[in-house]
């Protein structure tokens, strides 16, 4: 057997490919540009450059047993339509209002999207609702960073006193945006200005206890 030492590899003429007519075997050492035909054995170090992986044949890419395919980012699988993250917040804090003014009810959720075309859905239940008058209005609004997105104010018409049960309410928009955005539970008491009191977090119909009651909004980020 002999051995050939060589530093480069031309092509005798013009600018086409070298053809190997038998496996070449060993290390390959630096860059490989251009296109690989046929199967490839052996570890490779070092990082793959590609724009899209498809089948050599087949529709499916399989992973064997006992391998993973670890993403060590958020949002680095983006499969249209799955839930790329999802945020949570609880508040459990007994709350009370006479305002008929909105205000920030104290329930809060945030969420850093990883791409402006992805959807969020925002999930919000307000429990433990009290009020002390007879055909009072819990009105409730999202708003985000501040600013008003959605109008729940038609939320809850309760009777007098007592426990009034919780409320429900989704909303979905494009978040575009990768900044943080922060979205908050707004909320006021009956429009005449009567100055009963509503509450968040009551417990067993008993006006200004807690015994566990909790509220609670869970943002998720669902790729487009």
């Amino acid at each position: 057997m002999s051995t050939i030492k060589v530093d480069t590899i031309a092509t005798r003429t013009g600018s086409g490919n070298i053809t190997a007519s038998n496996t070449i075997a060993g290390n390959i050492t630096g860059n490989v540009t251009g296109n690989v035909t046929g199967d490839t054995t052996g570890t490779h170090t070092g990082n793959i450059a590609t724009n899209s992986i498809t089948t050599q044949s087949g529709t499916d890419i399989t992973i064997p047993t006992g391998k993973k395919l670890v993403v060590t980012d958020t949002g680095g699988v983006n499969v249209p339509g799955s839930i790329v993250q999802v945020k949570h917040s609880i508040y459990s804090a007994w709350t009370t209002t006479t305002s008929s003014n909105w205000g920030q009810v104290g329930l809060n959720c945030s969420i850093t999207p990883t791409s402006t075309s992805n959807d969020l859905l925002i999930n919000i239940t307000a429990a433990g609702l009290y009020m002390q008058n007879s055909g009072d209005i819990i009105g409730f609004r999202l708003y985000k960073g501040g600013v008003l997105v959605d109008d729940l104010d038609h939320a809850c018409r309760h009777v007098t006193g007592g426990n009034g049960g919780n409320a429900a309410y989704s909303f979905r928009e494009t978040a575009s945006s990768t900044s943080s955005l922060t979205y908050q539970l707004w909320w006021r008491g009956n429009t005449s200005g009567s100055g009963y009191a509503i509450g968040i977090n009551n417990y067993a119909g008993v006006f200004g206890t807690n015994n566990g009651t909790k509220s609670s909004m869970t943002i998720m980020e669902i790729a487009g």
